[in-house]
């Protein structure tokens, strides 16, 4: 595998620099989108079931009547508390990002980057030693 040459590594990071608002604002876009879905979490087998909007708001509670029958007031509680975090983590999956990789691919990726930049660096630095002897 051979080193893209200098100009090629340029290339590239002026097109990422390029592409960079593009992608600001496709995310922002999609988190909107997102923000404004509606998805529901349930406890106790529909007893309990909430609705969220994407952004993480509460949007209605509703418990069936054999609940307030038949529930004492703390397992009514934890119900409502289930469905509402039932709720929460659904309307968090809605949002940009959300399946990212774990943090052991992030930071392999990350390292992957770093090395790509750190070889840049040399690469421009090398450019440039060449460029200050033609200059003497």
């Amino acid at each position: 595998m051979t080193m893209p040459s200098p100009d090629e590594r340029m290339e590239q990071l002026q097109r990422a620099v390029e592409d960079y608002p593009y992608r600001v604002r496709r995310l922002t876009e999609d988190a909107a989108e997102a923000a404004a879905q509606k998805v529901t979490g349930e406890a106790g087998n529909g007893q309990v079931v909430v609705t969220v909007t994407g952004g993480g708001a509460i949007d209605s509670v509703r418990v069936t009547y054999g609940a307030l029958r038949e529930l004492d007031n703390r397992t009514l509680a934890d119900r409502v508390m289930a469905a509402v975090n039932d709720g929460l983590e659904r309307a968090e999956a809605l949002m940009p990002g959300a399946g990212e990789p774990d943090d052991a691919a992030a930071e392999e990726a990350l390292h992957r980057f770093e090395q790509r930049m750190d070889d840049l660096l040399y690469e421009l630095d090398y450019i440039d030693r060449k460029l200050n002897r033609i200059d003497e």
